[in-house]
């Protein structure tokens, strides 16, 4: 099993933020330790040892922080591409591979992580089954749980939770969607769901549901302050 973290976007909602101005928002640091530092420490500690970085904005930054302990995976189009890009830039070092996919402005307990990695087996992503608000990358599910759709424009009423931005793939074939979608002009800036909500109608995609678990995705430097007053595990 390898594992994928994008960090290649400029996070400019942040800027805001003194401390984010000039540094990838993943570095930010929470109880002391940069969120992207975390999120591979706790991929090793979970047994997965080959981790790939995509990294674009500022990626000497990363660089020094992580060293030769990840691969890197460089997105050159980062401004004008969203993750969905830089995901499919990662197709090589995955190969067939099964993996784990995660964004890398997200915290979570670790537990969540082992859950997903020895209790999940197939395509996987995971959900907060709660109220969502319009900015949430909000899902529909069925009765099953399989992934109908993931996007942030389906209704509140509609929702069935949030996609937290942590999912597991048994190979490679997200990647062949992803590339389907990105040789149209009009889905570089699009999120990787689209990628996901095209996918599950031919190769099902689950989900795995941590209602009450601790999560958080950093977009906003409120978000930021609140994560950071936080203990976690």
């Amino acid at each position: 099993m390898k594992a994928v973290i994008v960090a290649a976007g400029m996070s400019t909602r942040m800027f805001p933020l003194k401390e984010a101005r000039g540094i990838p928002k993943c570095l930010l640091p929470v109880n002391g330790i940069p969120l992207i530092k975390r999120a591979v420490d706790q991929l090793h500690w979970g047994g997965i040892p080959s981790v790939g970085v995509v990294v674009g904005y500022k990626q000497d930054k990363i660089r020094a922080c992580l060293g030769n302990t990840v691969t890197y995976i460089l997105n050159p189009f980062y401004e004008y591409s969203n993750n969905m890009a830089s995901l499919w830039f990662a197709k090589n070092f995955i190969g067939n591979d099964d993996f784990i996919y995660l964004h890398s402005d997200l915290i979570f307990d670790t537990e969540i992580l082992e859950i997903l990695i020895n209790k999940y087996y197939c395509n996987t992503i995971v959900v907060d089954r709660k109220e969502c608000d319009e900015e949430a990358m909000k899902v529909i599910l069925n009765k099953d749980g399989k992934l109908l759709e993931s996007n942030k424009s389906i209704p509140l009423e509609k929702s069935n939770g949030e996609w937290i931005g942590l999912a597991r793939f048994t190979d490679g074939t997200i990647f062949e969607y992803c590339e389907k979608l990105l040789k149209d002009k009009e889905y570089l800036y699009d999120y990787d769901t689209s990628a996901f909500s095209i996918m599950t109608k031919t190769y099902p995609i689950g989900s795995y549901s941590i209602s009450g678990s601790k999560w958080m995705e950093i977009d906003y430097p409120e978000e930021y302050f609140i994560a950071s007053r936080q203990d976690w595990k």
